[in-house]
């Protein structure tokens, strides 16, 4: 068992001290169970009252470790949890990996745990929980065998998805430094109300900044310019007279630029397949010539056409690390994505093929028994 946990380990990408950004499963569907094609926005306001009082106590052989689900992370065969105790919950919603990671990782208050598929469905971020192992690698935080898991609470905060009218929200495309800009692409936020048809034309504008501009991550702590990437996600509020609709210049002005939280689903809005499909993605390092092209997927796995078959580069240093996020140890790698999250992941074309033999067959039998 020790020596399967280690495999685990290196599969999750955790290194002697823990302090990269990869190896469990951040967000549910994925964790708030938001509508695709629609953005969550979490609440600010602070949450009163004392954090959850947890314990990690052994009894009967048995570590039981009660605390809040910080984090999810899958790489379709690969799930786990990253559990920390005293968390608040405002502060789980709100806070990057790396910065749950450094909290997990102060006075031993996280661990992690592999889990089921169906663990893994039914855990959702704020959620206290109950674990029990049996082994653990000494890692920091802990790698722990999951026993058994119970869920104690459901998260008290609400969700909203969809975006407000009075907050301009975006992601970044690219921050010029010379020139104090921030250019952002805002076409989800300006196609925030439309009910048919998406406006496939990208929308961009520029956000000026200087040292009297206010920027700030989800919890309300400064940033420097400097610790912004590619793909951020932030909100600005602009002044009242202010539309996009009407400007002649495409500069928003503002005073403050706040560095929102992404969920899952929204870092991998471009893989997850349609309700009731299968989406295929290929990650290649960017610079490499693709691994694999249409005519290759024609010849060896042509039923993944029925769902579309995309191409992504792998940028490190952007926002949204596919890596990490992915637990991808190999490039290639081809995983198959559900509406909801990566199902499967291989790096060999051979062997996606044949899962998506046996997906036909078992779906042929299935159909047959009926």
């Amino acid at each position: 068992m020790k020596a399967s946990l280690k495999i685990l380990a290196i599969i999750l990408g955790i290194s002697g001290v823990l302090v990269v950004s990869g190896c469990t499963e951040l967000g549910d569907k994925v964790s708030d169970h938001e509508v695709l094609g629609s953005k969550p926005q979490v609440s600010s306001a602070p949450v009163s009252g004392p954090e959850p009082k947890v314990k990690s106590t052994y009894k009967d052989g048995f570590l039981y470790f009660e605390g809040m689900v910080a984090a999810k992370r899958s790489g379709g065969q690969s799930r786990s949890v990253l559990i920390i105790q005293g968390l608040n919950e405002e502060v789980a919603m709100n806070s990057s990996w790396d910065e749950l990671v450094k909290i997990g990782q102060k006075n031993k208050s996280g661990a992690f745990y592999p889990v089921s598929s169906e663990q893994y469905k039914q855990l959702k971020v704020g959620q206290l929980v109950r674990m029990t192992s049996t082994q653990q690698e000494d890692t920091n935080p802990p790698l722990r065998n999951t026993q058994t898991m119970k869920i104690i609470k459901e998260p008290q905060l609400m969700q909203v998805t969809g975006f407000r009218d009075d907050i301009v929200t975006g992601y970044v495309l690219s921050i010029e430094m010379k020139e104090n800009l921030i250019s952002l692409n805002i076409s989800d936020w300006v196609n925030r109300n439309n009910r048919g048809a998406i406006d496939s034309m990208m929308h961009s504008i520029n956000i000026p900044y200087d040292g009297d501009t206010k920027l700030l991550d989800g919890l309300g702590q400064k940033l420097k310019v400097s610790e912004l990437k590619v793909g951020d996600k932030l909100e600005i509020i602009p002044n009242k007279n202010w539309s996009y609709e009407r400007m002649d210049d495409n500069n928003l002005q503002t005073q403050q630029v706040t560095r929102g939280t992404m969920t899952r689903s929204e870092k991998l809005k471009y893989m997850l397949a349609r309700p009731g499909t299968i989406h295929t993605v290929v990650v290649y390092e960017e610079g490499a010539v693709p691994p694999k092209d249409e005519m290759d997927f024609g010849r060896y796995v042509p039923g993944a056409y029925s769902g579309g078959i995309s191409w992504v580069p792998y940028r490190k240093g952007e926002a949204i690390d596919y890596k990490e996020e992915l637990m991808v140890t190999t490039f290639p790698a081809f995983i198959v994505f559900d509406e909801e999250d990566a199902i499967y992941q291989t790096d060999s074309i051979r062997k996606l093929q044949k899962w998506f033999n046996d997906r036909a067959a078992a779906a042929k039998g299935s159909t047959a028994v009926e």
